[in-house]
Protein backbone atom coordinates (compact mmCIF):
# COMPACT_ATOMS: atom_id res chain seq x y z
CA UNK A 1 0.00 0.00 0.00
CA UNK A 2 2.96 2.00 0.96
CA UNK A 3 4.50 1.96 -2.47
CA UNK A 4 1.13 2.59 -4.34
CA UNK A 5 0.98 5.51 -2.34
CA UNK A 6 4.75 6.67 -3.22
CA UNK A 7 3.64 5.63 -6.63
CA UNK A 8 0.69 7.87 -7.29
CA UNK A 9 2.85 10.79 -5.51
CA UNK A 10 5.24 10.78 -7.87
CA UNK A 11 3.16 10.16 -10.83
CA UNK A 12 1.30 13.29 -9.51
CA UNK A 13 4.29 15.68 -9.55
CA UNK A 14 4.99 14.31 -13.29
CA UNK A 15 1.18 15.02 -14.67
CA UNK A 16 0.94 18.52 -12.45
CA UNK A 17 4.66 20.47 -12.91
CA UNK A 18 2.31 23.36 -9.93
CA UNK A 19 3.22 19.99 -7.21
CA UNK A 20 6.47 21.31 -7.63
CA UNK A 21 6.50 21.91 -3.66
CA UNK A 22 6.24 18.25 -3.06
CA UNK A 23 9.13 15.97 -2.71
CA UNK A 24 9.25 12.43 -4.16
CA UNK A 25 11.02 11.47 -1.80
CA UNK A 26 10.71 13.47 1.47
CA UNK A 27 13.32 13.12 4.57
CA UNK A 28 13.16 15.31 7.75
CA UNK A 29 14.79 18.19 5.99
CA UNK A 30 11.40 19.00 3.93
CA UNK A 31 9.27 19.08 7.15
CA UNK A 32 9.73 22.63 7.85
CA UNK A 33 8.31 23.28 4.90
CA UNK A 34 5.11 21.31 5.73
CA UNK A 35 4.87 22.85 8.57
CA UNK A 36 4.80 25.90 7.25
CA UNK A 37 2.29 24.78 4.50
CA UNK A 38 -0.14 23.76 7.79
CA UNK A 39 0.29 27.11 9.35
CA UNK A 40 -0.19 29.24 6.18
CA UNK A 41 -3.52 26.68 6.15
CA UNK A 42 -4.45 28.12 9.41
CA UNK A 43 -3.21 24.99 12.24
CA UNK A 44 -1.94 26.40 15.29
CA UNK A 45 1.51 24.39 15.01
CA UNK A 46 4.58 24.11 17.55
CA UNK A 47 7.73 22.75 15.79
CA UNK A 48 11.01 21.64 17.69
CA UNK A 49 13.93 19.44 16.67
CA UNK A 50 16.29 18.80 19.74
CA UNK A 51 19.50 16.56 19.72
CA UNK A 52 21.94 15.89 16.92
CA UNK A 53 20.86 13.30 14.03
CA UNK A 54 22.50 10.20 14.25
CA UNK A 55 22.94 7.34 11.00
CA UNK A 56 20.07 7.48 10.04
CA UNK A 57 19.33 5.44 6.72
CA UNK A 58 16.96 6.53 3.94
CA UNK A 59 14.25 4.03 5.20
CA UNK A 60 14.00 5.90 8.17
CA UNK A 61 14.33 9.32 6.81
CA UNK A 62 11.70 8.69 4.41
CA UNK A 63 9.69 6.92 7.45
CA UNK A 64 10.17 9.58 9.63
CA UNK A 65 8.53 12.36 7.47
CA UNK A 66 6.08 9.97 6.54
CA UNK A 67 4.84 9.93 9.98
CA UNK A 68 4.93 13.08 10.85
CA UNK A 69 2.97 13.99 7.82
CA UNK A 70 0.16 11.36 8.60
CA UNK A 71 -0.27 12.31 12.22
CA UNK A 72 -0.01 16.23 11.40
CA UNK A 73 -3.02 15.45 8.83
CA UNK A 74 -4.62 13.53 11.45
CA UNK A 75 -4.17 16.89 13.69
CA UNK A 76 -6.50 18.49 10.83
CA UNK A 77 -9.16 15.83 9.68
CA UNK A 78 -9.77 15.03 13.60
CA UNK A 79 -9.45 17.99 15.76
CA UNK A 80 -9.34 21.23 13.09
CA UNK A 81 -9.16 23.54 15.65
CA UNK A 82 -6.66 22.16 17.97
CA UNK A 83 -3.59 23.60 18.60
CA UNK A 84 -0.66 20.82 17.50
CA UNK A 85 2.74 20.10 18.46
CA UNK A 86 5.61 18.61 16.51
CA UNK A 87 8.98 17.25 18.17
CA UNK A 88 11.81 15.86 16.41
CA UNK A 89 14.39 14.29 19.23
CA UNK A 90 17.16 12.95 17.50
CA UNK A 91 19.92 10.51 19.68
CA UNK A 92 22.38 8.52 18.54
CA UNK A 93 20.69 5.27 18.79
CA UNK A 94 17.14 6.64 17.64
CA UNK A 95 14.62 9.12 15.99
CA UNK A 96 11.67 10.12 17.88
CA UNK A 97 9.00 11.33 16.36
CA UNK A 98 6.40 13.11 18.88
CA UNK A 99 3.11 14.58 17.76
CA UNK A 100 0.16 16.23 20.10
CA UNK A 101 -2.26 18.26 20.06
CA UNK A 102 -4.58 19.53 22.63
CA UNK A 103 -8.28 18.13 22.37
CA UNK A 104 -10.97 17.34 19.47
CA UNK A 105 -10.99 21.05 18.52
CA UNK A 106 -14.26 21.97 16.89
CA UNK A 107 -15.39 19.61 14.07
CA UNK A 108 -15.50 20.55 10.64
CA UNK A 109 -18.59 22.37 9.19
CA UNK A 110 -21.35 19.43 8.45
CA UNK A 111 -19.22 16.58 10.20
CA UNK A 112 -20.23 14.75 13.66
CA UNK A 113 -18.22 15.59 16.53
CA UNK A 114 -14.98 13.80 16.24
CA UNK A 115 -14.55 9.96 17.80
CA UNK A 116 -10.85 8.99 18.58
CA UNK A 117 -8.73 7.82 17.13
CA UNK A 118 -10.07 8.10 13.60
CA UNK A 119 -13.83 8.93 13.01
CA UNK A 120 -14.90 7.45 9.52
CA UNK A 121 -13.86 10.52 6.57
CA UNK A 122 -15.82 10.36 3.46
CA UNK A 123 -14.29 8.99 0.41
CA UNK A 124 -12.08 6.79 2.80
CA UNK A 125 -11.87 3.65 2.48
CA UNK A 126 -12.11 2.67 5.93
CA UNK A 127 -11.37 4.72 8.87
CA UNK A 128 -7.54 3.35 10.97
CA UNK A 129 -5.07 2.96 8.18
CA UNK A 130 -3.31 6.02 8.86
CA UNK A 131 -2.49 4.79 12.56
CA UNK A 132 -1.99 1.56 11.25
CA UNK A 133 0.23 2.56 8.44
CA UNK A 134 2.12 4.41 10.40
CA UNK A 135 2.18 1.67 13.43
CA UNK A 136 3.68 -0.37 10.12
CA UNK A 137 6.03 2.17 8.74
CA UNK A 138 7.75 2.13 12.38
CA UNK A 139 7.90 -1.66 12.97
CA UNK A 140 9.31 -2.62 9.34
CA UNK A 141 12.35 -0.62 10.70
CA UNK A 142 12.77 -2.19 13.99
CA UNK A 143 10.92 0.49 15.88
CA UNK A 144 7.29 1.66 17.40
CA UNK A 145 4.80 3.46 17.28
CA UNK A 146 2.08 4.34 20.35
CA UNK A 147 -0.87 6.33 19.22
CA UNK A 148 -3.44 7.08 22.30
CA UNK A 149 -6.31 9.38 23.92
CA UNK A 150 -5.18 11.32 26.54
CA UNK A 151 -6.74 13.30 29.26
CA UNK A 152 -8.94 16.05 28.00
CA UNK A 153 -9.41 14.43 24.84
CA UNK A 154 -5.70 15.57 23.57
CA UNK A 155 -4.05 12.90 21.39
CA UNK A 156 -0.58 11.58 21.02
CA UNK A 157 1.88 10.20 18.24
CA UNK A 158 4.84 9.02 19.66
CA UNK A 159 7.42 6.62 17.02
CA UNK A 160 10.64 5.38 17.78
CA UNK A 161 12.92 4.71 15.01
CA UNK A 162 16.37 3.00 15.56
CA UNK A 163 19.44 4.66 14.15
CA UNK A 164 21.74 2.94 11.49
CA UNK A 165 20.98 1.86 7.61
CA UNK A 166 18.33 -0.48 7.89
CA UNK A 167 18.65 -3.83 6.52
CA UNK A 168 16.38 -7.21 7.23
Amino acid sequence: RSALDELRHLLRQIRDPAAEREVAMPTLDDLPEFVDRLREAGLDLTYLCTGQPGAYGAAVLLSAHRIAQEALTNVVKHAPAACARLEIAHSQSELTITVTDDGPGRPAQGEPEPGRPEPPVPGARSPGHGIVGMRERAAMLGGQLTAESRPGGSFAVVARLPAGDYRR
